[in-house]
């Protein structure tokens, strides 16, 4: 039996990134769910409550998916990078703080969905 050829073994490994990808942001959005207050914050434009938000949802995930048996190197990933982006949240301009709240409310809907 043969090889596979080196363009076959980067396509499985892509298949199984992806695969690991979906299944985290799956589990994330299952188990993370987001403030009822969130819209409300958003609204009064505190980015510094907004930033403590962020951090202490982003822990509370990574507690929570611990628990569950879903945390692993791939929604450590998605996390880690989120806490990466919280000191831009004080940064934000009304325009972009509206924005990423309208963002935010779409990805909410979703996460409800069964």
């Amino acid at each position: 039996m043969s090889q596979p050829s080196a363009a076959q073994k980067l396509g499985l490994f892509m298949k199984e990134l992806e695969l690991k990808s979906k299944q985290a942001e799956a589990n994330i959005m299952k188990y993370c769910k987001l403030p009822a207050d969130l819209n409300l914050l958003i609204r009064r434009t505190d980015t510094a409550e907004l930033t403590k938000l962020a951090n202490r949802w982003i822990y509370d995930c990574k507690r929570i998916l611990k628990e569950k048996g879903f945390n692993n190197k791939t929604t450590d990933y998605y996390l880690n990078m989120a806490r990466s982006l919280t000191p831009t949240i004080r940064t934000l301009t009304q325009k972009d703080l509206k924005k990423y709240g309208e963002a935010l409310e779409i990805l909410n809907k979703r996460s409800n969905q069964p």
